[in-house]
């Protein structure tokens, strides 16, 4: 299993150094990872949908623990015809034409460490787990009233393709944003 240790910017406590490890979620992490869901994000889901993700891409689910406590989760799929969560026409042709697609379905951190670059964290280590499995594309979701997580994902170069009107239970739009993983020819720019 691996996994990186990423240090907190020493902003957050200048009296000693703090850590956090970025690793593949296990199966116990999993009611961790739905609580933190819950208190933090309007989007909640049901344990099943956890399990299910959390055990066909492994991989791609990945916790922040900080002093032996799940502290935020980054949760993923890879993309083909999944009937669980389908994706958009803009994203199904590039699955169609045989480009290797990831979604990032979900990224959270407990209200008590955010702001310390544990985002941050856990999605650098996304990314290079899709460098190094050859993934040409990531994309997600979010919220268009979200300019804090807007701002992440642009910092880690993902761009805004469209807006999906009422995306959301409530009937918030959301962005579609995407990424290029390692400048591949996929026509976002």
């Amino acid at each position: 299993m691996s996994f990186g240790v990423f240090p907190l910017p020493e902003a957050v406590e200048p009296m000693m150094s703090l850590a956090i490890i970025v690793r593949e979620a296990t199966e116990n992490d999993l009611r961790k990872v739905m609580s933190i869901n819950r208190a933090e994000l309007p989007e909640n889901y049901p344990y099943g949908f956890f399990h299910f993700v959390w055990k066909k891409w492994k991989r791609y689910f990945l916790v922040a623990e900080y002093e032996g406590n799940v502290v935020g989760y980054l949760m993923s799929m890879v993309d083909g015809r999944n009937p669980l969560v389908p994706p958009s026409s803009d994203i199904r042709r590039y699955i169609e034409n045989g480009k290797k697609v990831s979604h990032l379905l979900s990224i959270a951190v407990s209200r008590k460490y955010q702001g310390m670059g544990i985002g941050s964290s856990l999605l650098k280590e996304y990314l290079n787990r899709l460098r190094e499995d050859g993934f040409d594309i990531s994309y997600l979701e979010v919220r268009v009233s979200n300019s804090r997580a807007i701002k992440l994902y642009e910092k880690f170069g993902y761009k805004i393709v469209r807006i999906l009107p009422f995306y959301y239970m409530d009937g918030e739009d959301a962005y579609l944003m995407v990424k290029e993983i390692d400048n591949s020819s996929t026509g976002w720019r």
